[in-house]
């Protein structure tokens, strides 16, 4: 993998900073931040061009004290959870999407179980007003090759007084799909939802094509 995570990140860091460090040991391609107002630390994403870079990057600069910090370098693995959402999130920033603002459904846990997944088809809703088709498919491409039928604002507003979209996806495999309700349904997924509600697509049920 070309991308490493990077955690502990010293708030007092500035992104600029971080890719010269990290430019030392390849060419940088992407770099993002993430920092919460409660914590004095945050992660990063450092995506390298080459597989190498990104090797050489966890070897020898796991540990690196930044500030008053050490920091924590690893592989960012697309095939586990975190690291689905990191990707999804580089995915979005890459195809100028956005997060949306203002309050949003509670996330609730990893997953939520309920119907199982039978066909490579599912139902979202929760998404924000400003997500469109393609930056929908890019934030659910680290799960797999998705194609996205339907997109559109729902027809009445939330308990919380705001208009979200629903959709309707479909992934070119089954264990695509399975994998995707298991780990973002009732999660947050950068720039798409606050906490996305995910069924088995049923096309009596949930319509679809606008």
């Amino acid at each position: 993998m070309s991308q490493v995570q990077v955690n502990n990140v010293p708030t007092s860091s500035s992104p600029e900073e971080l890719r010269q460090l990290f430019a030392q040991l390849g060419q940088v391609k992407s770099l993002l931040t993430s920092f919460e107002a409660t914590k004095p630390e945050g992660t990063a994403l450092v995506v390298y061009a080459d597989a190498a870079a990104a090797e050489a990057a966890v070897e020898l600069l796991d540990g690196y004290p930044l500030g008053t910090s050490l920091l924590e370098v690893q592989t960012c693995n697309r095939d586990n959870f975190v690291g689905r959402l990191v990707s999804s999130l580089l995915a979005l920033q890459m195809s100028g999407g956005g997060g949306g603002s203002g309050g949003g459904p509670p996330a609730a846990g990893r997953g939520s179980g309920g119907t199982p997944v039978t066909n490579s088809g599912l139902w979202l809703g929760w998404i924000e007003m400003s997500v469109d088709k393609a930056q929908l498919a890019e934030a659910l491409s680290p799960w797999g090759r998705v194609h996205v039928e339907t997109l559109t604002a729902a027809n009445e507003l939330a308990s919380n007084g705001r208009r979200y979209k629903w959709g309707i996806v479909h992934f070119e495999r089954l264990e695509d799909a399975q994998a995707a309700k298991r780990d973002l349904d009732r999660q947050p997924l950068p720039g798409v939802s606050k906490g996305l509600k995910i069924m088995p697509y049923e096309p009596g049920r949930h319509g679809g094509r606008r």
